[in-house]
């Protein structure tokens, strides 16, 4: 059954840069989104400044957050793709020996 495994490895390109230009639009987005929050919270009082602030805080965690889950995601691309060369490898030289 392992016989059958196979690495796309321009398929794990496509994918990775897909992952980083989506990252990079949801970023853009969520920094326009910000430049907006932060208007309404320089023109708003009292609470509602507080609150845009607080949306504006919770915008950056979420950009945070995505840029590790992009880096995690990435990293476990990187990891399995190395993993299936050295194991190609490996194989490769059993079979010579």
């Amino acid at each position: 059954m392992s016989g059958n495994i196979h690495i796309n490895w321009n398929g794990l390109g496509d994918a990775t840069n897909d992952m980083q230009q989506l990252t990079a639009n949801m970023r853009n987005a969520l920094e326009e989104l910000i430049a907006g929050v932060q208007e309404l919270a320089n023109t708003a009082e009292g609470k509602s400044a507080n609150t845009w602030r607080q949306v504006q805080q919770q915008l950056n965690t979420a950009i945070n957050e995505m840029d590790n889950a992009f880096n995690q995601g990435h990293q476990t691309l990187n990891n399995m793709g190395d993993t299936h060369h050295e194991h190609d490898v490996h194989g490769a030289n059993v079979m010579n020996n």
